[in-house]
């Protein structure tokens, strides 16, 4: 199966959707240094669990971060598969 990494604009963010994200346990992590991203933090999840992770971020109100797959056989590549941002 594989990993998803979400990332964050804002700590606060971040923490919001660990909070937001814990019926599916996602594992808190430094934000990797091919992601550039306004925040420290990020969240790994299952890829099983996106639909439900954008979906609960929303409705949380946590519309800034973006998704990417961890790929590459050194697990240290990242494709973006997805974004929210407010208006």
């Amino acid at each position: 199966m594989s990993r998803l990494v979400i990332v964050f604009e804002s700590t606060h963010d971040a923490i919001a959707a660990k909070t937001a994200l814990q019926s599916i346990k996602p594992i808190v992590l430094p934000t990797p240094r091919e992601i550039s991203s306004g925040c420290g933090i990020a969240l790994m999840i299952d890829s099983s669990h996106l639909c439900f992770a954008e979906d609960s971020l929303r409705n949380n109100n946590i519309i800034n971060f973006s998704t990417y797959e961890i790929c590459g056989e050194d697990k240290k590549q990242y494709i973006k598969i997805g974004s929210e941002h407010s208006e």
